[in-house]
């Protein structure tokens, strides 16, 4: 008979005492879909087979002692049997006390009967399904030993010698060859209805267990990065404060210059055009705030890291089985320094991953600078050329850090599996101020 496979639990249905240790309390087999339907249908399959094979039986002469046609006292145990398969998961242990109770007086009344090949199906089907889904493993598991208890101890008395000998042609008398044979092929029998339903409900739990672990990891996965996500944005208030506290100083100071020029009434042009410069600049600083910055170290705004810092990052993940070729050559504006903060702290988070997660020996970074007019853009290609390493999996949330961080710049990011490798490109726009420093510019990309 096919074990129907167990459904994803739901929240009634998940393991209240089955936990990694293996504890069985408290644990309910969860039913498949339209449980009650297939069981009454295999029920009625049951019978018509059950039927089909008593009368091909009996036309061999393989049943002593019964007629040829659809007498009730042959249906009947047959009909009552297949039944009990109908409430074999609704209710196991009144199947399996039906069951029995057939058995018992179909041996007694129809001995013949009692050996047909359908019935003892019927039989087993009864037990083992006790066993495998009973939503009362421990109450199932008692009235299955006391029903064989039973049908034991009807065994041991119709094996009792009656006063007839048995003929023997072997070593053993034939009153004992008898008792063998019957323990033996009885033991055989319900053995493996019960040891097939015990399997089968073990391993029914077992499959519980995992989901059950797989949804609380996932959960904790979720968690972790939504945890990663709302620390990079409680750091904000310091890179705000790292960043730009020192262009909203510079606008402090020349507006209290226009405010003491005017009281002179001396010439405001030249400090109001100053004024307006610093306005600009800290107002794209604003535009390109980092989301959050990723260390513990408490930094001062010239401590925090820019590409100028990025040939030190390369060469401190060097080592035997990874080299890191850097090019920024290509860096001909001057970045500002939110984004310099965002390009170095992209290739840490990149390299990191690269160094955990990878089977990559060569990891190529490149970063550039392009524009048209004001208008201009910082580049970043990270690109590895290895596969995921088997069993190093991590939650995702530096990934998630880095698109954040580019999504509040105003830029894109593109990250994924190329033929290559592993790649992460970034695209940081920005805004060229009215005086091009471009020698720094230059000097920082050195």
């Amino acid at each position: 008979m096919p074990v129907e496979a167990s459904p994803e639990l739901t929240s009634a249905q998940r393991p209240v005492g089955a936990s990694a240790g293996g504890s069985d309390r408290g644990w309910r087999r969860p039913f498949p879909s339209h449980w009650f339907a297939r069981d009454l249908l295999f029920a009625g399959c049951c019978l018509v087979v059950g039927l089909v094979d008593i009368e091909s039986e009996l036309s061999l002469g393989l049943l002593p002692g019964q007629h040829v046609g659809f007498e009730v006292g042959t249906v009947l145990p047959l009909a009552i049997a297949c039944a009990s398969l109908a409430v074999r998961r609704a209710a196991p242990e009144v199947a399996v006390c039906v069951a029995a109770a057939v058995w018992l007086i179909t041996a007694e009344v129809s001995p013949g009967l009692s050996g047909a090949v359908s019935l003892q199906f019927v039989y087993l089907a009864v037990f083992y399904s006790a066993i495998a889904w009973a939503p009362q493993h421990n109450r199932a598991l008692q009235v299955v030993c006391a029903a064989l208890v039973v049908i034991g101890c009807w065994n041991i008395w119709k094996l009792l010698p009656s006063g007839q000998p048995v003929p023997s042609r072997g070593p053993w008398s034939g009153e004992m060859s008898r008792i063998i044979y019957t323990v033996v092929i009885n033991g055989i029998y319900f053995a493996v209805a019960i040891g097939i339903g015990v399997l089968s409900w073990r391993a029914a739990r077992r499959e519980a267990q995992l989901s059950a672990q797989t949804s609380t990891i996932a959960r904790q996965a979720l968690a972790l990065q939504d945890n990663a996500v709302n620390q990079e944005r409680l750091r904000l208030a310091r890179d705000l404060h790292d960043v730009h506290a020192q262009h909203i100083w510079e606008i402090s100071l020349h507006a209290a210059r226009v405010r003491q020029l005017r009281e002179r009434d001396a010439d405001v042009g030249p400090a109001l055009q100053d004024l307006d410069e610093a306005t600009r600049q800290s107002a794209e600083q604003l535009r390109n705030v980092v989301v959050a910055l990723r260390h513990t170290s408490e930094q001062t705004p010239e401590e925090l890291p820019g590409l100028g810092d990025l040939p030190a990052l390369a060469e401190s993940f060097c080592a035997e089985e990874l080299r890191v070729v850097l090019d920024a050559a290509g860096v001909t504006h001057a970045v500002p320094s939110a984004l310099e903060v965002s390009v170095y702290r992209v290739v840490q988070e990149s390299l990191s991953n690269v160094r955990s997660h990878s089977t990559a020996d060569t990891v190529r970074v490149t970063v550039f600078t392009g524009a048209a007019g004001r208008n201009a853009h910082v580049d970043l290609v990270v690109q590895d050329n290895g596969r995921p390493r088997p069993g190093t999996g991590g939650t995702g949330a530096g990934l998630i850090g880095v698109r954040e961080r580019v999504q509040a710049h105003g830029g894109t990011a593109q990250i994924g599996v190329v033929d290559e490798g592993f790649e992460v490109r970034i695209k940081l726009p920005f805004l060229i101020p009215a005086v091009d420093h471009r020698g720094q510019a230059q000097e920082v990309g050195r």
